[in-house]
C-alpha cells in the first residue's frame, strides 16, 4: 500500500507522532491499569522504607508512570531525547504538580551525576536500544543509583511458545470473533516470532509485520478494513527483543534481581515482564 512507511521512524517526528495518538494506544503498548498496580506496589515498599524524600529517574515521558510518582510527592526527572514528545506527553499528566526536572539526553550518557537517585523506572524503553548497547545502558542506570537503589522497568521477553506467524493470525482473525485485546495478543505473538532484522542479534522489524499482512490483503484474504484493524501502530519500528534468560544475564550484570512480574494485562501474554532489581554497589 503506497501510504505505508517504509523506514524506520523511531526519530522526533515519529514519537511526537505517537504523543498526539497516545489517548487511542491499548495495553501492552502503554501501561495499564493492572501494570500500574504492579509499579506502585514497587513504589510504596521503596517509600516506606526511606527516611527522606524519594527521588526518581523516568528514562521516557510515560505519563502514567509520571502520575504514579506525583501520587507520592516524588522528586522526579525524566529524561529522553525528544523534547517534543516531552511536552506533548507532559499534557496528558493528571497528577503533576509542575515540579518535574527534564534532561534532554540518550540514556547512554546521561548528564547526571552518579549515586543521585533511590529508583529508576522505564516502560519498554530498553527495546529501543541495540542490542550491543544493553550493558552500557544498564550500567549507566546503576551509575545514576545511590547504594541500595532500585531499578523497575518493563521488559519484553521472547517466550518462544508463545511465537505465531502471520497465517496463523489471519486464519483465527477469519474464523473467530476477535476483539482489540485477541488482536494484540496475536500480533504480540507475530512481532517476537519474527525472524531477526538483516541477521542483527534479537532485532525485530515491525515492518515485516505488515509487510506479511499486507500480502493477504493483496491476494483478497482479508479485507482493507481487516488489514487496518490487525496492522501495528508501530508501523516501521524495529526492537530488540531477547529471551529471558539472556535479559537475566545482561541484567544481573549491573542489577541484583529481586523479583520479576508478569505484566500485561492479557494474562495469556507473558512476554511482558517488571523486573524488580538493586544496583549491585
Amino acid at each position: 500500500m503506497k501510504n505505508m512507511p517504509k523506514k524506520p521512524v523511531l526519530n522526533k517526528e515519529g514519537w511526537t507522532k505517537i504523543s498526539e495518538e497516545w489517548g487511542r494506544v491499548m495495553s501492552p503498548d502503554r501501561p495499564s491499569r493492572y501494570e500500574i498496580e504492579i509499579y506502585e506496589d514497587y513504589i510504596q515498599k521503596i517509600v516506606n522504607k526511606s527516611k527522606k524524600k524519594v527521588r526518581a529517574l523516568i528514562l521516557g515521558a510515560t505519563p502514567e508512570l509520571r502520575d504514579l510518582l506525583a501520587k507520592y510527592d516524588i522528586d522526579v526527572t525524566i529524561v529522553d531525547i525528544n523534547s517534543d514528545m516531552i511536552n506533548a506527553m507532559s499534557q496528558l499528566l493528571e497528577y503533576s504538580n509542575g515540579q518535574e526536572k527534564v534532561v534532554v539526553s540518550n540514556w547512554l550518557e546521561i548528564p547526571l551525576k552518579s549515586d543521585s537517585f533511590d529508583v529508576v523506572l522505564c516502560d519498554h524503553g530498553v527495546c529501543h536500544i541495540p542490542f550491543e548497547k544493553w550493558e552500557a545502558f544498564f550500567a549507566e542506570q546503576a551509575r545514576l543509583l545511590k547504594k541500595g537503589g532500585h531499578l523497575i522497568k518493563n521488559i519484553v521477553t521472547l517466550e518462544q511458545n508463545e511465537t505465531r506467524d502471520v497465517q496463523d493470525m489471519v486464519d483465527t482473525f477469519k474464523n473467530n470473533v476477535f476483539t482489540r485485546e485477541d488482536k494484540n495478543y496475536y500480533y504480540w505473538s507475530c512481532i517476537i516470532g519474527l525472524a531477526d532484522f538483516e541477521g542483527k542479534k534479537h532485532l525485530k522489524n515491525f515492518q515485516d509485520f505488515d509487510d506479511q499482512l499486507e500480502a493477504f490483503f493483496t491476494k483478497k484474504v482479508i479485507t482493507k478494513k481487516q488489514f487496518e484493524f490487525l496492522k501495528t501502530f508501530w508501523c516501521g519500528f524495529r526492537a530488540t527483543f531477547p529471551p529471558k534468560e539472556v535479559v537475566d544475564s545482561v541484567v544481573s550484570k549491573s542489577f541484583v534481581i529481586k523479583s520479576i512480574r508478569s505484566s500485561s494485562a492479557n494474562r495469556a501474554l507473558t512476554c511482558y515482564k517488571i523486573y524488580f532489581g538493586q544496583a549491585k554497589k
